[in-house]
């Protein structure tokens, strides 16, 4: 029998495989911020995002579910037992490999679409700025369901995605998110907004007016900002979810 792999997964500009010569940050944020800062501040504030919904509690086998070039992979492994990053693009996953050398991390291509583990083996799955490549809803609902194959029962979910209300842009709303989580049985735990794509400090930072040491404070008042302040319609957002398999 054929297994089917992901079909629709593309970026809005060059391909993966010439993202990944970029570097770690600007293979999987933005390529064109050539000083860095810009990656360096959005990848900070992710991180806090990320490290807030994980909690205390470390977990046991956890999947990095579309690792990149690896970025997350540090993180990760300091929060579970052991970590598997999964990688579609090999020069992506090359990357990864290069980043995180630990002995309870080990990195695997894969298709897209099929987790190379048993049933109800995963603790936790954490996906990164993945789902909103996936460009076909009824494949991106097939990814889904296989997250929740891997899964425990009681398993977490935790993902980072771009969504707007405006409907000239190429992301999707949040509801077809949440729509497609509760579709696979999926108990939300939280989700909120951590970031407005267009902030208006942004455009300091990527100038390089912004000293580096700043970063992190402004992202922590990013994060609360963007959870009291109303949706932009013409702006994207970076969305934190927060899945409980039921």
């Amino acid at each position: 029998m054929k297994i089917q792999s992901l079909q629709h997964f593309q970026t809005d500009g060059e391909t993966w495989e010439r993202r990944a010569v970029k570097g770690k940050l600007p293979a999987v944020i933005d390529p064109g911020d050539l000083k860095g800062r810009k990656n360096l501040y959005i990848d900070t504030l992710q991180k806090l995002a990320v490290q807030k919904a994980l909690g205390k509690e470390k977990a046991g086998f956890a999947i990095d579910f579309g690792c990149g070039s690896g970025r997350f992979t540090e993180l990760l492994v300091a929060r579970c037992e052991f970590l598997l990053g999964l990688e579609i693009t090999q020069p992506m996953l090359i990357l990864a490999q290069k980043e995180c050398t630990d002995s309870n991390a080990a990195f695997a291509l894969f298709d897209g679409l099929n987790l190379p583990i048993k049933d109800e083996t995963a603790d936790l799955i954490v996906s990164i700025n993945v789902f909103q490549y996936i460009t076909d809803d009824s494949e991106l609902k097939k990814v889904l369901s296989e997250v929740k194959r891997g899964l425990k029962p009681k398993g977490r979910f935790i993902g980072i995605e771009q969504v707007t209300v405006n409907k000239k842009r190429w992301q999707r709303d949040l509801k077809v998110y949440l729509q497609l989580f509760t579709q696979n049985d999926f108990q939300k735990v939280a989700d909120y907004p951590i970031r407005k794509g267009h902030f208006l400090w942004l455009y300091p930072i990527y100038l390089g007016l912004v000293p580096k040491v700043f970063f992190k404070i402004m992202a922590k008042i990013e994060m609360f900002l963007r959870k009291v302040l109303w949706h932009s319609f013409w702006d994207y957002q970076d969305h934190l979810f927060v899945m409980k398999k039921t």
